[in-house]
């Protein structure tokens, strides 16, 4: 995969996280931007290791993605688990967005994980 790759340890993280929940589905994550912004194109990481490029987030946007399209900087992929899964699902305990900010400088901002483990 050409966007698996290392989590970026040296972008300028925003202290404020940022008012959009993710919440875990049982094979994908689903978000609303609440926020009073819009973001081009960006990254979304899970749990410092697993990305997925993304065009962009309007505002009041819903976006759902499925897990198994995140990978890692191996090119493995999120264990969403399910019904015939051979390993246990990975729990979700961090969402970042990886974005330039109004200047153009890359910055990270995370978001709130509101159900890291799969629905029933």
């Amino acid at each position: 995969m050409p966007y698996a790759r290392e989590y970026p340890v040296d972008v300028t993280r925003v202290p404020k996280t940022l008012d959009i929940q993710v919440f875990r589905r049982t094979y994908t994550i689903d978000f609303t931007n609440t926020t009073a912004r819009e973001f081009g194109p960006s990254t979304l990481w899970l749990n410092r290791r697993f990305s997925y490029p993304i065009t962009g987030v309007a505002l009041a946007e819903q976006v759902e993605i499925p897990l198994k399209q995140f990978k890692d900087e191996f090119s493995d992929q999120f264990r969403g688990g399910g019904f015939f899964a051979s390993e246990a699902p990975d729990t979700l305990v961090m969402a970042e967005l990886e974005t330039a900010d109004e200047n153009g400088a890359t910055v990270m901002y995370g978001f709130t994980v509101v159900r890291g483990t799969p629905e029933n």
